[in-house]
């Protein structure tokens, strides 16, 4: 009996994604190739193995369970298939982040013009406030594409300050910057809710982790499935306040026993930049967030993302700090 080598391809596809579904701890993307760690690939890999053997043994008839060689080869088939594809896969991924080097030094140009920008006196200061916000866009821009061509889904960076009260924890956020696309999209709500001070700090659960926080080791908070962390009380954000700020309270959807999760995006990772508060005084405080979303649960590694991103954020910390007393007048 002869299988067609595109039956045996099909069967192992099929297999590896309905293989990775049942494993909901490591699910991934197929089409952008997510890839966690080459354990995932080791149990999808014996996952197609066993249940092709299955198969085999209980769908087909007597004569080809009986041909032992014809069963070695099609197991060693969905082997070698298996390997072959996630291999790709990772090796993929891992071209993007070595990619992301280049879109790092990028990164580290416009940080420098930055604090060329901010230490040069201007007659008009709306004018380099202008500046260094077209500067900030382009270096959101470059952190996006950065993640965007590693995880294959269009994420989404923003910086936002943290000003208004010396006490940080009564303090708001207020957008600086995202990339562009998101900044032309969110421009006029991000202008009104400054104003506002609608988004306090107090009032973001992953905020407040982050600020209460001390060490390197967490200095960011990472978020693999927001609606399932908003329904189990794990995340809060003032973005779903916002949301349904001017729609009437029967109008509202409601799941779980709480308004629907409303935004757009579904995994994110939260980085806090620190400094000084004086030159004096060694305590380092929160003066702003770097966030990357991606539309998709499940888009970020831990040990990989979370660094390069942490590279991006201390670049920014210098610059923060300078910036950060010109936008609320206080010590940096």
């Amino acid at each position: 009996m002869q299988l067609s080598f595109s039956w045996v391809q099909s069967l192992t596809l099929l297999i590896s994604r309905l293989s990775l579904r049942a494993k909901g701890r490591y699910w991934v993307g197929f089409k952008s190739g997510y890839i966690k760690y080459f354990k995932l690939s080791v149990f999808v890999t014996v996952c197609g193995i066993i249940a092709t053997i299955s198969t085999i043994v209980y769908g087909l008839d007597e004569k080809l369970r009986s041909d032992v060689p014809t069963l070695a080869l099609l197991v060693l088939a969905i082997f070698l298939l298996s390997w072959q594809y996630f291999s790709r896969l990772l090796l993929a991924r891992r071209k993007a982040y070595c990619e992301a080097l280049a879109g790092l030094h990028t990164i580290s140009s416009s940080v420098a013009e930055l604090s060329r920008v901010i230490e040069k006196e201007y007659a008009d200061e709306s004018a380099q406030r202008e500046l260094i916000t077209r500067h900030l866009i382009g270096i959101m821009d470059r952190v996006s594409e950065i993640f965007t061509n590693i995880t294959g889904s269009r994420c989404r960076a923003t910086l936002k300050a943290i000003g208004g009260s010396p006490d940080t924890r009564k303090a708001s956020t207020h957008t600086l910057a995202r990339e562009e696309a998101s900044y032309q999209l969110c421009r006029e709500d991000d202008e009104i809710r400054s104003r506002l001070r609608f988004d306090e700090v107090s009032r973001n659960i992953h905020l407040i982790q982050l600020i209460l926080s001390q060490g390197p080791h967490k200095a960011y908070f990472i978020r693999q499935d927001l609606p399932t962390a908003y329904y189990c009380n794990d995340y809060f954000s003032t973005s779903i306040d916002w949301h349904y700020n001017e729609m009437d309270e029967d109008a509202i959807p409601e799941k779980h026993g709480k308004p629907e999760y409303p935004l757009a995006y579904r995994s994110t990772i939260v980085w806090v930049i620190r400094g000084q508060t004086d030159m004096d005084d060694e305590r380092m405080i929160p003066l702003a967030f770097l966030a990357i979303d991606s539309p998709k649960t499940c888009m970020f590694i831990d040990d990989w993302d979370v660094e390069l991103g942490a590279m991006v954020a201390a670049q920014l910390g210098p610059f923060m700090q300078t910036y950060w007393r010109q936008l609320f007048g206080h010590p940096a």
